[in-house]
C-alpha cells in the first residue's frame, strides 16, 4: 500500500495489475467520475479521502442564511454573520478556515482553489497563467483578509480539528471526518454554481514487482478481496472514508449513515504528483503561494513562479514570441531566396560577373541555414536539436566563406595549376574543401560536444539550454574554429594580394568586409557561450539575435552592397560622360600603371613577403586578357567610340571607384 502522492516515484518498482487482477475488477472500478484517481498500469485505490466544506449549522440558523455554492456567496455569508455577532460582542469568530499549513495539505487547498474556477464542470483546471487561476488567488485572499487571518489560513490540520470539534469557525475547508456534529457537509464552493472541486487523498494498492511470480499472484487474489464491493462497503462504514469503486454509493444500507448524493457530486482533482520530484515541487509550490498569500508577491507573479518550477521547455513554437521570431526568420529567407532570381535577369547579370551563378547558389543558401537557427532554439530541446543546430550553423558558414576563396584562387594575379584547375572545376574544388569540413562535423557526433543543462533565472524561472561540454569535447569547437580561422586568413591574404585588381577591386574590398564581419561575429559567439544563461528569453533573445544580425549583414554585403556599387557608379559615369557619343576617359598614369604591373610580376627567386608585396601592386590579373594598348581596363564598360587618354581631368571625376 502506497500513499498517492508517492505512487509514481516509487512506480517502477510496481508490477502490471492486469496480469494479476480480473479484467472485471478493473472495469468496476474504471468511471469518469473517478477517472484522473483510479486505475492505472499499476496501481488501484484501496481508499479515496475528500475535502468537503463545513458550515457552522448554529449560526447559519440564527441568522436564517444558506449554506454558500460560491466563493462570493461565503463571503457575503461571513462577512454578515461576523458584523452581527461583533454587535453583541463575540469578536473572535472565525469567517473561515482555509487550511493553507505550509504542508502538504496547502497543496490540496491551492489545487482545489484553482480547480474551483473553471467554467464548466468538464473542463481541466485552468493553467497556472490563465487569468481563472490570477482570479482564484485574488478571491481566496480577500477571503483571508476580510473575514479570516494569516494565523486562521496556517492552522494545521491538528488544530482545524479541534477548533471544529468545538464549533469555533463559521466555514471550514477540511477532510471528510464524521466526528463534527455541529455543521453542514457539503460541497466546496466554485467560481459559479455548480462549480466545486475536492482534492483527493487516500492510498493505492500495488504489488512489488521484485517478488516472485508467485507471490505476485497471491498479491492479486488479495486485491480482488479488498477491493470486492463487500469489503469496501465495510471498510467504508468503519473508517470512514471514501471508495473509488461508484456502484457502492447505491447501497441503501450506506446511504442511510452517508450522504451518498454528496460523494457522487464530488468533483474530483489530484496533486500533480506524477512529477517525478514531486517533494521537491510541493516545497518550491508552497513557497511562492505563502509568498502570495503571507507576503507582498502579486497573484500574477506567484502563478508564473509555479508554472516555472515544473516548466523545462523552451519558448513554443506557437507562441507569441515564437511567432515573431519565426516570422521574421522567415520572411528575411525568403527576401534572400528571391533575390538569388535577379542574376537571371539582364539587369542584374552583374552580380555573377567575378563569382559564377553555383557558387552563388551555395552563398544563398548559406544565408538560409544560418537564417533558419531559430527553429533549433525554439521548443522542447534534445541533445540531437542541440547538435544539428550547431552544425546547421556552422555549415551555413563554410558554404558562404568557401566560394570567396574560390573567387580569389581564379583571380591570382599568376597563372597557377590550381587557378587555372578552379577556372574550370569550381564546384569540384567547392566539394573537396566542404568534405574537410564534413570530417570536422563528423566528429560532433562521435564526440556530442553539447548537453542540455537545467538553469534557474533570477525569478524561479526553470529553463533549458544547450551547453557545451569541457575536457576533450572542446576539440571539435578547436577544429571547428581552427578550420575557419584557417579559410578566413587565406581569403585575408589572398584579397591582400589581389586589392589592386581592377577586375575585381570592388569585390576585394566587400570580401574584406565579410572576413571582419566574421571575427567580430566569431568573438561574439564565443563570449556569448561563455557566460551563464540569466533567463530563458535573454538566452534565446541572444542567440537568435546573433544568428540573424550575421544572416542579415553577410546578405547586405553579397548582394545590396553589389548593387549599390554597379548602380551608383553606373550613374556616376553616365553624369562624367562629356558628349553623347560614347567616348571614354582613361588616364594616362593608369595606363602607365598597368604597363609596369605587366613587366614586374615576382621573380620565382624571391621571398615570399616580396613576392606577396609585388603581387600586390599589380592592377590585372593573368586570368584576364588584354592587348597590346591595355585598353581592356574598360571591360567592364561597353566598347567605347573614341578613348581619351589624359592626366588633366582629376581622379574624382573619372575614378570608377
Amino acid at each position: 500500500m502506497i500513499d498517492i502522492i508517492h505512487t509514481k516515484r516509487l512506480g517502477k518498482y510496481t508490477a502490471d495489475l492486469s496480469k494479476y487482477v480480473s479484467k472485471e475488477l478493473i472495469d468496476s472500478y474504471t468511471s469518469k467520475s473517478f477517472s484522473k484517481i483510479i486505475y492505472s498500469n499499476n496501481k488501484l485505490p484501496l481508499e479515496i479521502n475528500n475535502v468537503i466544506l463545513y458550515s457552522n449549522k448554529n449560526l447559519l440558523n440564527k441568522y436564517n442564511q444558506t449554506i454558500p455554492e460560491t466563493w462570493d456567496e461565503l463571503l457575503d455569508t461571513a462577512t454578515y454573520i461576523l458584523n452581527e455577532e461583533k454587535k453583541i460582542g463575540k469578536k473572535n469568530l472565525i469567517g473561515y478556515l482555509g487550511n493553507f499549513p505550509d504542508e502538504e495539505t496547502e497543496m490540496c487547498s491551492a489545487f482545489e482553489l484553482i480547480h474551483s474556477f473553471r467554467d464548466k464542470v468538464e473542463d481541466d483546471t485552468p493553467s497556472f497563467l490563465s487569468s481563472n487561476a490570477e482570479k482564484a488567488l485574488n478571491k481566496i485572499k480577500e477571503i483571508k483578509e476580510k473575514v479570516s487571518s494569516n494565523e486562521s489560513f496556517k492552522m494545521d490540520i491538528y488544530s482545524i480539528g479541534t477548533s471544529l470539534y468545538f464549533g469555533q469557525p463559521l466555514f471550514t475547508k477540511f477532510w471528510n471526518i464524521n466526528l463534527i456534529q455541529n455543521y453542514y457537509k457539503s460541497l466546496v464552493p466554485g467560481y459559479k454554481k455548480g462549480i466545486s472541486a475536492s482534492c483527493v487523498g487516500g492510498n493505492n494498492l500495488v504489488i512489488n514487482d521484485n517478488i516472485s511470480e508467485e507471490k505476485k499472484i497471491a498479491a492479486g487474489k488479495a486485491i480482488e478481496f479488498f477491493l470486492s464491493k463487500e469489503i469496501q462497503r465495510k471498510y467504508m462504514l468503519d473508517s470512514v472514508r471514501g471508495s473509488a469503486l461508484l456502484d457502492i454509493y447505491n447501497d441503501e444500507e450506506l446511504c442511510s449513515k452517508f450522504d451518498c448524493e454528496l460523494y457522487k457530486a464530488m468533483q474530483y482533482v489530484v496533486r500533480p504528483t506524477d512529477i517525478v520530484d514531486y517533494e521537491n515541487y510541493s516545497t518550491e509550490f508552497r513557497k511562492n503561494l505563502n509568498q502570495f498569500l503571507y507576503g507582498g508577491l502579486s497573484a500574477k507573479k506567484a502563478l508564473r513562479n509555479i508554472n516555472y518550477i515544473n516548466s523545462f521547455d523552451q519558448i513554443l513554437y506557437n507562441s507569441l514570441d515564437g511567432y515573431i521570431a519565426e516570422g521574421i526568420s522567415v520572411l528575411i529567407i525568403t527576401i534572400i531566396v528571391l533575390s538569388y532570381g535577379l542574376v537571371f535577369t539582364n539587369k542584374f547579370q552583374f552580380l555573377t560577373n567575378t563569382i559564377s551563378k553555383t557558387l552563388l547558389s551555395f552563398q544563398i543558401l548559406g544565408l538560409c541555414m544560418t537564417g533558419s537557427y531559430v527553429f533549433f532554439i525554439l521548443g522542447k530541446l534534445s541533445k540531437f536539436k542541440c547538435l544539428a543546430g550547431l552544425v546547421f550553423l556552422f555549415m551555413g558558414i563554410s558554404f558562404i566563406i568557401t566560394p570567396l576563396l574560390i573567387m580569389e584562387i581564379i583571380y591570382f594575379p599568376e597563372n597557377n595549376k590550381l587557378s587555372e584547375f578552379a577556372k574550370k572545376h569550381s564546384c569540384i574544388l567547392l566539394f573537396l574543401i566542404l568534405l574537410i569540413d564534413f570530417v570536422v562535423y563528423g566528429t560532433a557526433l562521435i564526440l556530442q560536444p553539447v548537453h542540455i543543462e537545467k538553469f534557474r533565472s533570477s525569478e524561479n524561472m526553470i529553463f533549458r539550454s544547450c551547453i557545451h561540454n569541457k575536457g576533450y569535447y572542446f576539440i571539435f569547437y578547436i577544429m571547428v574554429f581552427l578550420f575557419k580561422g584557417i579559410l578566413l586568413l587565406l581569403i585575408l591574404i589572398l584579397a591582400f594580394i589581389e586589392w589592386n585588381l581592377l577586375d575585381i577591386k570592388r569585390e576585394i574590398k566587400i570580401v574584406s568586409y565579410i572576413v571582419y564581419t566574421h571575427i567580430l561575429f566569431g568573438l561574439l559567439f564565443i563570449i556569448s557561450r561563455s557566460f551563464r544563461p540569466s533567463d530563458l528569453y535573454t538566452n534565446v533573445f541572444m542567440r537568435w539575435l546573433l544568428s540573424i544580425m550575421y544572416t542579415v549583414i553577410i546578405y547586405i554585403l553579397i548582394i545590396v552592397i553589389k548593387i549599390h556599387y554597379h548602380f551608383h557608379y553606373t550613374l556616376k559615369n553616365n553624369n562624367n560622360s562629356n558628349c553623347n557619343n560614347n567616348v571614354k576617359i582613361v588616364k594616362e598614369s593608369e595606363l602607365r600603371k598597368y604597363n609596369q604591373s605587366k613587366s614586374t610580376l615576382p621573380e620565382s627567386n624571391k621571398s615570399y613577403f616580396s613576392k606577396i608585396l609585388n603581387y600586390h601592386n599589380l592592377s590585372t590579373s593573368n586570368s584576364m586578357s588584354f592587348d597590346e594598348t591595355g585598353r581592356n581596363i574598360l571591360h567592364n564598360f561597353s566598347s567605347p567610340n573614341v578613348i581619351l587618354y589624359t592626366d588633366i581631368i582629376s581622379t574624382s571625376q573619372i575614378d570608377n571607384e
